[in-house]
């Protein structure tokens, strides 16, 4: 059933702890932010080290907060 299952068998090195501080709602959200982040930054754009990226609004919402964050891990330079 695919994300309408009830239940799914998965590794437990795939899996971490809702951190307390967010509710359920927040925490099943980030790994759909981290994916649109990585699509545009490594996928579409092509993203290489030491090369300048302008996110703009960083920091407003998860998505862009997160491509800072990615930016930043692959020595990227961002605006």
């Amino acid at each position: 059933q695919g994300a309408f299952a009830d239940l799914i068998a998965v590794s437990h090195r795939r899996i971490a702890p809702k951190p307390a501080a967010l509710s359920h709602a927040q925490a099943a959200s980030l790994p759909l932010a981290a994916l649109c982040a990585w699509e545009g930054l490594v996928e579409q754009a092509k993203l290489q080290s030491g090369e300048w990226v302008y996110i703009p609004g960083a920091g407003a919402c998860a998505e862009q907060q997160i491509a800072v964050q990615i930016a930043k891990a692959m020595n990227a330079r961002v605006i």
